[in-house]
């Protein structure tokens, strides 16, 4: 696996455990997994990334909930098979990025989920495969 030429967040670390489960790969989610990592991050926190490529859409992680809001991030170059989905995040470009572009700002998340860890959530695909985001971040844990 290919190291990130940039952290999406300074300072990141993932979001282990709290009173509303675990942000890890895998996790349990009642009668599903979770599909993505929970990195922990402060609301209004600036958001990066971690990759060259090029912004494709917003995403929507409630259907029933428009306040929260997220990203779609289609690699370029070396990183071309890959797609990240960041949700939790209010974006602030569109287009083409280079990898270290500020992207978007973290959202509250404690507003929907009193007492959860505030984090941004990551889901990676190389090509349709989901992969483990943490294979990815583990040189910035």
């Amino acid at each position: 696996m290919q190291k990130l030429p940039h952290p999406i967040l300074t300072g990141q670390r993932s979001r282990v455990h709290d009173a509303w489960g675990s942000g890890q790969f895998g996790a349990p989610r009642g009668g599903r997994k979770h599909q993505g990592l929970d990195i922990k991050a402060a609301p209004f926190q600036k958001v990066f990334a971690p990759f060259p490529g090029t912004i494709t859409r917003e995403a929507a992680p409630y259907r029933d909930d428009h306040r929260y809001r997220g990203l779609v991030l289609q690699g370029s170059g070396t990183w071309k098979d890959y797609t990240l989905k960041i949700f939790y995040v209010q974006g602030i470009i569109s287009g083409e990025v280079a990898a270290g572009s500020q992207i978007g700002y973290v959202q509250n998340l404690g507003l929907k989920y009193p007492g959860i860890t505030n984090h941004i959530h990551v889901e990676v695909r190389k090509g349709k495969q989901l992969v483990d985001p943490f294979s990815i971040w583990q040189m910035c844990f």
